[in-house]
């Protein structure tokens, strides 16, 4: 009964000392193991230097100091018993300074307990120590629970990101070093430069969360130009602060509006900040692994546990709130062949025409520079080329093969010469076009000092990275400059044009893909090509542009003087959606004088009886689709690039 009594005593004291104390700020599992494993470290650190260090002492003073030691133990478990963990606070505080991980004012029991439990070890290899045995050997069980390192790797400094990164690093190109050492910055912006071990299956997914927030663009709105080296560069914090306000702003006015669930989602999708895709957090997730690698050669935690696609996109979706207009714009790169239009006016521009200086070729002028910004689109949008794969040409890889010029591709096997795979090696034959704009002339009368590479001025922008990049951007800046740049449409999707030209002119599938370098089943491309180059040159002369070149008494060499592939007749379609994301609405306008040619109210109604709605006619889907195919049979009918209302407008167009 006494015993009972004394039993009901304690626990009583126990709710009110709870009851009385303030709640205790519990550390996170991983932060725990990061604070001892580093306050371990520094201790370990200083016993073992202390042994290499020590001086001859006599028995006397090493008796004395095993006492204080032992002194010292139980000192601890006196204060273990009373939850006294105040030494426990004290011994964390130097890791909690080269951590960045702060405790809280007041330690949990358990931790308390095995920090103390761990100071008390570390005393006892100070005495194994101090009676002769080695620190190093003492000391491994102690260290095994919280590193697979080695002791003496152990008391080196912890593994930050930045250490992992550039151990990473030392296993993979150029390349894959840059889109690591990427990833790893935008992490430690997230993380600071903390000890990889805090990197637990939590932290990745709010890091993730953080990078899907990020604009599609972030890091260019520096404000840097040719006129202002400084700029003021933003943090990734304000780019996504400054675009999610931007989009509660667009999301209140579409809000407000009286239309569908779906024409408002539809203009959301259109006009919300796009945000960086799932495709590039695949590849940043790929990165955190290799530099997840890279820690664990430096010893850190086995336990590094990286997460996994699946669990990623569950982790998003989590992110998700109710609201049917929470949409997350991503905006995935969508390369489209060149309309007519845009071709025209690219060939017709200065750059082809008459520029006004090397510097200024978007200005009209009577200057036309035969360079890489010249001749490598030529090339692409007549041949199907590569972009990387024209930057490596040689000028020795113009060559005849069955009487006609042809450059080869990566075919002699260089190293300096790299293809994307072994079909992309092969020979395509000079079109038509280029040689009358006398390309082989060009590279024929090339001066010494030229050098060995065909395109020596594009090489040189890359420095040591993938070639492509550096001119890539160049050009993107030029067609911009010269008002037909846009991001589907763009400087890669000249290739895509000569092929999609290639399949409108019935090209077999088979031709079409040797001149791409695609893979085939049972074809090797570099054979195939070289054997056959008549019927690859007749094949690409059916990619007809409609140019005109005529020989420049001025210049001295064939110029383009016109272009007649874009004279056609253009309309452009718009879309409204109804309530099922159905094509509501449809208008026509005429691009030579933007006047409205048709437009129409659906009705899916099978009762349909025609008459008017809101002002419009209303039709059936079947008399639509006939009305749109007319003028897609009349001219080029440019409809929605992508998205909903493109599905719309094919379902529509299907009632023909």
């Amino acid at each position: 009964m006494q015993r009972a009594l004394r039993l009901l005593a304690t626990l009583d004291e126990a709710e009110q000392t709870m009851l009385s104390e303030p709640a205790i700020e519990a550390l996170k599992p991983e932060e725990i193991r990061v604070l001892i494993t580093e306050a371990l470290r520094l201790e370990l650190g200083k016993i073992i230097d202390g042994q290499q260090a020590a001086a001859a002492r006599s028995d006397e003073e090493i008796d004395s100091r095993i006492e204080a030691l032992e002194e010292e133990i139980k000192r601890l478990r006196r204060a273990s018993r009373r939850n006294d963990f105040d030494p426990a606070h004290e011994w964390l505080a130097p890791a909690a300074r080269t951590t960045s991980v702060t405790p809280p004012s007041r330690l949990t029991t358990d931790v308390g307990r095995e920090v103390l439990g761990v100071m008390r070890q570390l005393v006892e290899v100070a005495i194994a120590v101090e009676d002769g045995e080695d620190a190093v050997s003492r000391s491994a069980p102690l260290v095994a629970p919280y590193s697979s390192a080695s002791v003496k790797d152990f008391v080196q400094k912890p593994v930050l990101i930045s250490n992992a990164t550039e151990e990473s690093k030392k296993h993979y190109s150029a390349t894959v070093q840059k889109t690591v050492q990427v990833t790893s910055s935008l992490l430690v912006t997230f993380a600071t430069d903390c000890p990889v071990d805090l990197l637990t299956k939590e932290k990745q997914k709010e890091f993730f969360a953080f990078l899907s927030r990020l604009p599609k663009d972030h890091g260019r709105k520096h404000g840097k130009n040719r006129y202002n080296s400084e700029g003021t560069p933003l943090t990734k914090l304000e780019e996504i602060e400054a675009a999610d306000q931007r989009d509660a702003r667009i999301k209140d006015e579409i809000r407000a509006m009286d239309i569908s669930q779906h024409e408002k989602r539809a203009l959301l999708a259109d006009r919300l900040t796009p945000r960086v895709t799932v495709a590039n957090l695949h590849k940043h997730l790929g990165n955190l692994g290799r530099i997840f690698h890279g820690a664990r050669e430096l010893g850190a935690a086995s336990g590094l546990d990286l997460i996994t696609r699946k669990e990623l996109a569950e982790h998003l979706a989590t992110l998700r709130t109710g609201d049917p207009l929470d949409l997350r714009v991503t905006q995935g790169k969508e390369r489209l062949a060149w309309t007519t239009e845009r071709l025209e006016k690219f060939f017709t521009s200065p750059l082809f025409r008459g520029c006004f200086s090397k510097h200024r070729r978007s200005r009209p002028g009577k200057v036309i520079i035969r360079d890489a910004s010249y001749w490598i689109p030529l090339i692409v949008v007549m041949m199907g080329t590569r972009i990387e794969e024209i930057l490596q040409l040689r000028r020795t890889d113009l060559q005849k093969r069955n009487r006609m010029h042809v450059l080869s591709i990566g075919t002699h096997g260089n190293a300096e010469q790299t293809t994307k795979n072994e079909d992309s090696r092969r020979f395509i034959p000079i079109p038509d076009s280029l040689l009358k704009l006398g390309f082989v002339d060009w590279v024929h009368t090339l001066p010494a000092e030229h050098g060995p590479l065909l395109f020596p001025e594009a090489a040189a922008r890359s420095g040591s990275g993938k070639l492509s990049d550096a001119f890539g951007k160049h050009f993107r800046r030029l067609l911009e400059n010269l008002g037909v740049g846009d991001s589907e449409e763009d400087f890669y999707a000249l290739r895509k044009t000569l092929l999609s030209a290639l399949d409108q002119a019935n090209v077999p599938d088979a031709v079409r893909k040797a001149i791409a370098g695609h893979k085939q089943q049972d074809i090797i491309n570099r054979h195939y090509t070289a054997q056959n180059a008549p019927k690859l040159r007749t094949a690409l002369d059916l990619a007809d542009y409609g140019l005109e070149i005529q020989h420049s008494e001025r210049h001295g060499y064939p110029i383009i003087v016109g272009c007649s592939v874009g004279r056609e007749r253009v309309f452009e379609a718009s879309v409204e959606l109804g309530d099922q994301g159905e094509a509501k609405q449809v208008r026509v306008i005429d691009c030579a004088d933007g006047k409205e040619v048709f437009a129409a109210h659906i009705s899916f109604d099978s009762t349909y009886a025609g008459g008017k709605h809101e002002g419009l006619r209303i039709m059936s889907p079947f008399d639509a689709a006939k009305r749109l195919s007319e003028y897609d049979a009349e001219g080029y009918l440019r409809r929605p690039k992508y998205g909903p209302k493109l599905a719309a407008l094919e379902s529509l167009e299907a009632y023909a």
